[in-house]
């Protein structure tokens, strides 16, 4: 017998440009309370710096903000650009709010959008590789003993000059989830090298919502080949599907506006 098909909730999120900012954020609390009542089982939760119409600047911080209004609900970070963070800074957000949360998280990571790298002067950088090293560098400070050595193409970690164990100065913070939460990519192309290296590693990942049934098809194909490849069972259940629902009130009401 086949698994049920599990529902989970994926907010941008996207409004009008022009309401004002606190009635939108209220409005996207709202959104995932209902779908913890409803029994959904994760909320992911996207973030930009520089968007009016997408208007979540840290999913984290948001994720923070619903802690003891969802009991339930598995929140993801949908994504965290990594290649915004310093990924000392990351890796201290993340762990905390996995305690926040009792272990309700799961870390979605891509490399974000082209206007926030122009906001924080990192146009011209590979975000792919920078998001890339981000990741080893966290998974390393979660598991690794201080005083930390780690150093990289972007990033360089080190407490080697601070380090007080006594105190716990220089230790950094670990998740709840051990060795850290699920790690899950998004993915748009249908030739594109994420999918195989999620399932490799043992991760998961998300069809991004405006791609056609074959870029999915190939997605997780792609991702069984990965987990396949690594000894891994060849599980599909692991991937996500994200897809735009739209509800109106009533059948006639949604048919007016999709074709209009």
């Amino acid at each position: 017998m086949q698994n049920p098909l599990k529902l989970g909730f994926f907010i941008q999120p996207v409004h009008p440009p022009l309401r004002p900012y606190a009635d939108v954020l209220r409005e996207d609390r709202e959104a995932v309370v209902l779908a913890d009542r409803l029994g959904y089982r994760e909320a992911f939760i996207g973030e930009h710096l520089v968007d009016s119409a997408e208007t979540i600047t840290s999913s984290l911080a948001f994720i923070a903000h619903l802690a003891d209004a969802c009991p339930s609900i598995t929140f993801g970070t949908g994504v965290l650009p990594l290649a915004n963070y310093h990924p000392a800074m990351a890796a201290a957000q993340v762990a905390m709010v996995d305690h926040l949360v009792n272990g309700r998280l799961v870390l979605g990571v891509g490399p974000g959008v082209r206007g926030d790298a122009e906001v924080i002067g990192d146009l011209g950088s590979d975000r792919n590789r920078k998001t890339q090293e981000a990741l080893d560098h966290m998974c390393r400070i979660w598991s690794e003993e201080p005083p930390y050595r780690i150093a990289g193409e972007f990033y360089r970690t080190t407490t080697e000059r601070s380090l007080d164990r006594q105190i716990g100065l220089g230790v950094a913070v670990r998740p709840l989830q051990r060795p850290h939460p699920p790690i899950a990519i998004t993915s748009i192309r249908p030739d594109g090298q994420g999918p195989y290296a999620a399932g490799a590693r043992g991760w998961t990942g998300i069809s991004a919502t405006y791609v056609g049934a074959y870029v999915v098809r190939a997605q997780i194909q792609s991702y069984l080949e990965g987990r396949r490849s690594a000894g891994l069972s060849v599980d599909p259940s692991g991937w996500r599907v994200a897809r735009s629902v739209f509800v109106a009130d009533d059948e006639i009401t949604a048919r007016r506006y999709t074709d209009g």
